[in-house]
């Protein structure tokens, strides 16, 4: 193989690449005299990332407590980018002391209650604020009822 003026090896014809892509579309390479990059498309987009933090423990910092007595893990920090009148409610709450707390194995955190909202409603409208995806959240609502309850859940945050 020859070599370069700094001695590093290089190949002097292209080579065609088939594995390791796993079946992802190539966006932008970049070659140099001993290495290459292949940027490829990502695994999934943000709002697919961030729905999987959706009532998910990981760095949660506040919970809700549904009319079910469920708790539902959440992130302020996606709320204040994404639902600003959100994190003012339960930062207000929070800073009135009106909260209890949930206590598990790892840490405490404060239980903003909406004892009006079903899981299932509270659900969906936090995978809209996670997502900004309305689509999502519109076809996952089973019924009308459930829509009136989300828009007054929604009301509560303007």
């Amino acid at each position: 193989m020859p070599v370069d003026s700094d001695g590093y090896p290089y190949q002097p014809t292209p080579t065609l690449v088939t594995a390791g892509f796993q079946g992802k579309a190539v966006l932008k390479v970049a070659c140099g005299g001993v290495h290459n990059l292949a940027v490829t498309e990502p695994d999934q987009t943000l709002a697919n990332s961030l729905a999987s933090l959706v009532n998910n423990e990981m760095l949660a910092d506040v919970c809700f407590c549904s009319g079910e007595g469920d708790f539902l893990h959440a992130h302020q920090c996606i709320f204040k980018t994404n639902a600003p009148h959100l994190y003012n409610y339960v930062r207000a709450q929070v800073e009135d002391a009106s909260v209890t707390y949930h206590v598990d194995a790892s840490h405490k955190l404060p239980v903003v209650s909406l004892s009006n909202v079903r899981m299932e409603v509270l659900l969906d409208f936090l995978h809209y604020v996670y997502t900004l995806d309305t689509n999502a959240a519109a076809m996952s609502l089973p019924s009308f009822a459930a829509v009136l309850e989300l828009y007054h859940l929604g009301a509560k945050f303007q």
